[in-house]
């Protein structure tokens, strides 16, 4: 079965997404502690989650949002693909009922 390129592309971008987004919350982080322990200098990057400040915990939420939005779709289609799976066997093991055995 030959591939159109169209799924990995779109899985390629869903993972670079989120690998964005986890690098992105996790440096913020980073960054809030090195200022707390004054390895930093102080620029004022809220701690995600923790900190209070309306814009960040926003951009942080709608980050996380469309992870969990692409993980809930990538589950989606792989019980998809399951359930394909599972039609296929049940089709495989019917057809094998009711095929005369060439042994008897």
């Amino acid at each position: 079965m030959e591939s159109t390129g169209w799924s990995d592309d779109r899985e390629l971008k869903t993972k670079v997404l989120c690998v964005t987004v986890f690098v992105w919350i996790l440096g913020q982080a980073f960054v809030n502690m090195g200022v707390v322990t004054t390895l930093l200098p102080v620029i004022g990057v809220p701690l995600p989650l923790i900190s209070y400040g309306g814009s960040s915990l926003v951009s942080t939420l709608i980050g996380i949002g469309l992870v969990i939005s692409f993980a809930r779709a990538d589950k989606a289609g792989r019980d998809r693909d399951c359930d394909h799976d599972q039609d296929d066997a049940e089709v495989a093991s019917s057809n094998r009922a009711t095929t005369p055995s060439a042994h008897r």
